[in-house]
């Protein structure tokens, strides 16, 4: 069926296809309508030339029309948002095989940010994982550490009342701590290791992020490939639908988030008390 032109159409700009009025992606060679684009009938020979880096075309970044078996259009949509920071990224990954950036946004979120970008499988493992680590290190302490240093400050005569420790209720803590037995000691200390875990985990999926979200993406566009599809908007919309970022999820999760980490410790106390 052909189309229909009309006033609220975009036309590409690169190669002037008329595409639908919500596109984010030109439906022929996948150019980013992420910035000013031409109204139909109004094209303009000297729009194709890169004007803004907001509107770029992703089959020209950095010379590369395809990161691997995908093409750079195809990946621009199944990115969605924000695609402008990945598909560098990817061009990179693809020609060099190493593991990119840093990305910080993993690094804080871990894997609330990978089931934002609907990794879901990944992103539930390594959320399972992190709250697993978390847990661990509030019980270690809550069970061992918390009133083994009670009993040192008290063993020492620290109260509660008191603004300022001593230097001789200082040594006196120490002392007391260093009595502990090997069993005792290992197990104050687990909540620092279950911690450092932690971090060694969350700088993982950081360094690992893009590689990792870059095989996502990939699996995603040959998945959709096999699909018979009748016309390539169809195709488009469901790259879309598939891929992109899922906020509701990342909304809730952060709600939750913040809800375990200031009532944490009162969940802990009510269940060993």
């Amino acid at each position: 069926m052909s189309e229909q032109p009309g006033e609220n159409r975009k036309n590409c700009p690169q190669c002037g296809r008329s595409n639908p009025p919500d596109a984010r992606f030109c439906n022929e060679c996948g150019r980013s309508f992420s910035a000013d684009y031409i109204p139909n009938g109004a094209f303009d020979e000297k729009r194709s030339r890169p004007l803004d880096p907001a509107a770029f075309r992703p089959d020209a970044l950095l010379g590369a029309d395809c990161f691997g078996d995908i093409s750079a259009a195809d990946a621009a949509r199944a990115i969605g948002k924000n695609e402008k920071y990945y598909l560098p990224v990817f061009e990179k990954l693809s020609h060099s095989g190493k593991m990119g950036r840093f990305h910080v946004a993993a690094f804080f979120f871990g894997g609330g940010w990978m089931l934002y970008r609907k990794q879901y499988c990944s992103g539930a493992v390594v959320l399972s994982l992190q709250l697993l680590l978390r847990a661990a290190s509030l019980v270690f302490s809550y069970l061992y550490t918390l009133p083994a240093l009670r009993e040192a400050y008290a063993a020492a005569g620290v109260t509660a009342s008191q603004n300022t420790v001593t230097q001789e209720q200082s040594a006196a803590v120490l002392r007391a701590l260093g009595e502990l037995s090997a069993r005792q000691t290992l197990f104050c200390c687990l909540p620092l290791l279950f911690s450092l875990l932690g971090l060694l985990c969350s700088v993982v999926v950081a360094v690992n992020a893009n590689k990792w979200y870059f095989r996502h993406i990939t699996a995603l566009v040959a998945s959709v490939g096999r699909l018979p599809f009748t016309a390539p908007e169809e195709r488009s919309a469901e790259l879309s639908r598939r891929g992109g970022v899922n906020l509701p999820l990342a909304v809730c999760l952060l709600v939750c988030w913040m809800i375990l980490y200031n009532y944490s410790g009162t969940v802990i106390a009510a269940i060993f008390s």
